[in-house]
C-alpha cells in the first residue's frame, strides 16, 4: 500500500490528483491558457527533477516523499514515481516488486541534506505559482470549485501568498492567514497551552500524612515512608517528605487537567475512573522486591517473578485500588505522578493512543517526557536512557516527517505495549495534541470507540470514519502539516520550532 507524505496539505484538500477532484469531466482552456492537465504534467516533470537531484545527495527518503506527491496529486500512474517507491507493472498492473522496508536509506549528510535547499525552492515556487495561475484562470472562467483547489494547492509550495490568500477568503489571526476553521484550531491549541500554564502554576493545597496512617501493606515491609495528601489522594513517598509532596501536588495538577479536558467531549460521562485510595513510591529494585515479598496483594494475583518484572501496578485495598511505582531517582517524581493519573483517567480507551496523553499531561505539566507504560519493565536495574526533553521529541519526530518514516496512523492504536517503538510514541504523543484541539468534541469517543487488543487496520480505519467522518489517510495528512518542521499552522498554533 502506497504512503501519502505530503510536505504540507491544506485542511479539506483531497488526496488525489487535482485534475480529478470533481466527476466533470475538466473544460478545454482558451487558446494560449494551460489546461489543469497540462499543469498537472508540468508539475510531475518539476518534482521528478527535485527527486533525481535528492537521491543524487543520498537524501532517498526526501525523493521517496516527492514520488508519493507526484501519484497522490498529479499522475497515478507515473513510471518514474512508481519505480523510485519499489513499483514496476506486470502484466499490466503495478505491483510493488521492492519492499518498503528494502528500498535505499537515507545515508545524506548535512551538507548534502543543505545543498538540497535552494532546489527546493527553486521547485516549489515555480510549483506554487503554477497553481495559483492555473486556479485565478478557472475561477475566471466560472470554474469554481476547480480554481478553488488549485489555489489551496499552491498554498502547500507558497504558504504566504497573499494573492492565493485572498482569492480563498482567509481571515487573518496575529499573521497567520488561513480558513475560520484553521484559526479555530490554533486558538484551541493556545488555549490548552494556556490551561497547562496556569494549572503548573496553580497552588495546590497538601498536607503531610502521620506515619501511623501507613497502610498495612506499606508498614510490613519496614521501610520508611514519608505521606503527603491532597484533596483526592495520598502518596506515601520511600524518601523526605519534601518527595512525598511534590508526587501529591504533581497528581492533583494532572488531576485538574484531565477533568477539564474531558469534559469537552460530552461521551466522557461513560468513562469510568479509576478508585484509587493512595499510591506507594520505592526507590530501588530491593525495595521493590521487599513490598512484593511482604505484601503478596499488590502483586495483584501474578506471581512474585512477574510482579518483580514491572515498574509499577495497581492492587484492590477496601474502599478502591492502590498503586505502587519505582521511581529510582525524585528527578521521576512529578512526571510519574502526571503520568499515572493520567492513566487512571483514560477508562477504556485505546492504550497506545492513551501513552500520547501521558505524554502530552507530563509536557503541559513537567515540561519532561520521562514516564511510559509499557507491559513488562527492564529486569534490571533502570531502563535504558530514551530523550526525555520535549525539544528532542520534536526533532526527532520531524526528521521522520521528513524523512517519510513516521509511523502511520491507522498503525499507531494498533501497537503492543509490551514492545512500543519510540516512533510510536512520538506520533501518538503528538497525535494526541492535535486530536485534542482539532475535535474537542469527539476526540474521547474516538479513543473510547477503539479496542486496546486485536484491532486490526479495517476495524481502525471505521472507526475513524465513524467518529471523525474522515479517513485515518486524510486525518494523517492534515496532522502531518501540522507537526512537519517549519508548519504555519504548527507554528501559529504555538509549536516550538
Amino acid at each position: 500500500m502506497l504512503r501519502q507524505h505530503l510536505l504540507a496539505v491544506s485542511w479539506g484538500l483531497l488526496l488525489v490528483p487535482l485534475s480529478a477532484q470533481t466527476p466533470a469531466p475538466a473544460p478545454a482552456a482558451p487558446k494560449g491558457q494551460r489546461t489543469e492537465q497540462q499543469v498537472d504534467q508540468e508539475i510531475a516533470r518539476i518534482l521528478v527533477g527535485y527527486a533525481k537531484t535528492a537521491e543524487s545527495c543520498k537524501a532517498h527518503g526526501e525523493a521517496r516523499n516527492i514520488y508519493n506527491q507526484i501519484l497522490d496529486h498529479y499522475d497515478l500512474e507515473h513510471a518514474v514515481a512508481r519505480a523510485g517507491l519499489g513499483w514496476q507493472k506486470v502484466r499490466g498492473e503495478w505491483q510493488q516488486t521492492v519492499a518498503e522496508t528494502a528500498l535505499p536509506k537515507d545515508t545524506a549528510t548535512a551538507a548534502q541534506k543543505k545543498s538540497l535547499t535552494a532546489p527546493w525552492d527553486a521547485a516549489r515556487k515555480r510549483i506554487g505559482a503554477l497553481h495559483r495561475d492555473l486556479g485565478l484562470q478557472l475561477l475566471a472562467q466560472d470554474q469554481r470549485s476547480r480554481g478553488l483547489a488549485q489555489l489551496e494547492r499552491a498554498l502547500v509550495f507558497l504558504p504566504e501568498d497573499g494573492t492565493a490568500h485572498e482569492a480563498l477568503g482567509h481571515e487573518e489571526f496575529e499573521g497567520f492567514r488561513g480558513t475560520a476553521e484553521q484559526i479555530e484550531f490554533i486558538k484551541r491549541l493556545r488555549a490548552l497551552f494556556a490551561l497547562g500554564k496556569r494549572i503548573r502554576e496553580q497552588p495546590v493545597e497538601v498536607k503531610p500524612v502521620d506515619a501511623s496512617q501507613l497502610p498495612d501493606a506499606l508498614r510490613r515491609t519496614g521501610i520508611a515512608f514519608a505521606g503527603a495528601r491532597t484533596e483526592s489522594l495520598t502518596y506515601w513517598v520511600a524518601g523526605s517528605q519534601e518527595e512525598a509532596d511534590v508526587c501529591a501536588i504533581a497528581s492533583r495538577r494532572a488531576e485538574l487537567l484531565w477533568r477539564e479536558l474531558l469534559a469537552t467531549d460530552p461521551s466522557h460521562t461513560q468513562l469510568k475512573l479509576w478508585p484509587t485510595k493512595w499510591v506507594a513510591v520505592v526507590r530501588s529494585a530491593e525495595q521493590r522486591r521487599r513490598l512484593l515479598e511482604t505484601s503478596p496483594e499488590c502483586r495483584d494475583n501474578d506471581t512474585l517473578d512477574r510482579a518483580l518484572l514491572k515498574g509499577g501496578n495497581t492492587f484492590v485495598v477496601p474502599g478502591g485500588r492502590a498503586e505502587w511505582v519505582i521511581n529510582y531517582e525524585p528527578k521521576e517524581d512529578a512526571d510519574s505522578a502526571v503520568g499515572q493519573w493520567t492513566k487512571r483517567a483514560h477508562g477504556a480507551m485505546n492504550s497506545p493512543l492513551t501513552e500520547g496523553m501521558v505524554h502530552l499531561a507530563t509536557w503541559l505539566l513537567c515540561d519532561s517526557m520521562m514516564s511510559s507504560y509499557m507491559q513488562l519493565a527492564h529486569t534490571g536495574g533502570k531502563d535504558e536512557e530514551e530523550p526525555t526533553a520535549p525539544a528532542d521529541w520534536f526533532r526527532l519526530l520531524r526528521a521522520e516527517i521528513d524523512a517519510g518514516a513516521d509511523w502511520p496512523l491507522v498503525q499507531v492504536p494498533r501497537e503492543g505495549l509490551q514492545n512500543f517503538r519510540a516512533s510510536v510514541r512520538f506520533k501518538s504523543w503528538s497525535f494526541v495534541t492535535w486530536l485534542i484541539a482539532r475535535h474537542p468534541d469527539r476526540w474521547v469517543q474516538l479513543l473510547a470507540s477503539l479496542p486496546s487488543k486485536n484491532l486490526s487496520e479495517e476495524v481502525v480505519e471505521q472507526t475513524f470514519q465513524s467518529v471523525l467522518e474522515r479517513g485515518t489517510g486524510e486525518v494523517d495528512a492534515e496532522w502531518r502539516a501540522f507537526a512537519r518542521r517549519g508548519s504555519r499552522i504548527g507554528k501559529a498554533a504555538g509549536l516550538p520550532q
